[in-house]
């Protein structure tokens, strides 16, 4: 949505200030593409965001990373690079205040670029919190099956570094949180408790707080995207869930799972065989889309499910 600060991320991301910055709402109006090189340490893992700039580093203004002895070079073998298309789009305010005209058609132009996107950077202020609109382009980020990462921006609003350093504690599959993070993870699981399966990274735009985790974040959100489950193996987490939760019965027939197996990617979709699809309640479709995740993650990526009959019904 408007000022959550999408400008500034993305002339934080690309190391330049490409597009403007203003506190006035609708700013931006039109979908900006930027194509950039990602490079990463891919042994040691650690990661530098493109435009990162450390007080103790040297920058290279050509390549906007940091150069340090100490640290791989561009033509050492342990870098790895990725192409990235960067959009900024205009925000996204409630249907009834957008005006007719230039904001109208920003709009179309923002939902046009998520459209032809595979991940979705959803900034969120730390400062107002998640409102409905948050809520609700999520909802739209969800209908056209993109791929997730919820980033909290304006943390530095909230606590400083260093009270983050000094007081931040590793908390298993997040990260290290803080107690206002993990209070701010609570309410954003309530709020948004459609996507549970999405990263949530706390950042900062102004002073590039946590911004190093965003493209290893969206790049590894993107390779789930993208992965492909043997039908074996498909078959033995449906075995496994089935021997964990029988499928429920409805009017005294019971659901019979038969087979299964992974029909496409990007998004993943995986189809079932079973006796009736009209027995296959929501709830046991969530588990075993639930069970599938617990086995192979698929980070911040939705997963298609399909049930059909063996007559193809």
């Amino acid at each position: 949505r408007p000022n959550v600060g999408k400008s500034s991320m993305f002339n934080h991301l690309i190391g330049e200030p490409r597009v403007i910055v203003s506190p006035v709402a609708g700013t931006t109006r039109d979908a900006i593409d930027t194509v950039i090189e990602f490079r990463q340490a891919s042994e040691e893992r650690e990661v530098w965001s493109v435009g990162r700039n450390d007080d103790d580093l040297e920058v290279d203004p050509a390549a906007q990373l940091p150069l340090d002895a100490s640290r791989p070079t561009l033509d050492e073998p342990s870098l790895t690079s990725a192409k990235i298309t960067l959009i900024d789009t205009a925000g996204i305010r409630k249907r009834g205040t957008i005006e007719p005209g230039v904001e109208k058609y920003s709009v179309l132009r923002a939902f046009r670029a998520m459209e032809r996107s595979n991940v979705v950077l959803l900034l969120i202020d730390a400062v107002t919190g998640i409102t409905a609109q948050d809520e609700h382009i999520a909802g739209y980020v969800l209908d056209e099956n993109k791929s997730v990462v919820v980033c909290v921006n304006k943390w530095d609003q909230i606590e400083s570094i260093e009270k983050v350093e000094r007081s931040a504690k590793p908390v298993k599959g997040m990260g290290l949180l803080t107690e206002n993070m993990e209070a701010f993870m609570r309410i954003l699981q309530e709020r948004l408790n459609f996507m549970s399966y999405v990263p949530v990274l706390f950042v900062s735009a102004v002073t590039g707080f946590r911004c190093g985790e965003i493209f290893p974040t969206a790049l590894r959100t993107n390779e789930a995207r993208s992965m492909r489950i043997s039908t074996s193996d498909v078959n033995r987490v449906l075995r496994e869930a089935m021997e964990k939760h029988a499928p429920p019965s409805k009017s005294g027939r019971r659901l019979n799972m038969m087979f299964g197996a992974q029909v496409d990617t990007n998004p993943p979709h995986f189809m079932f065989t079973v006796n009736d699809p009209k027995l296959v309640h929501f709830s046991y479709q969530r588990f075993l889309e639930n069970r599938l995740r617990d086995e192979y993650g698929f980070l911040g990526t939705p997963i298609k499910l399909s049930f059909k009959s063996r007559r193809g019904d």
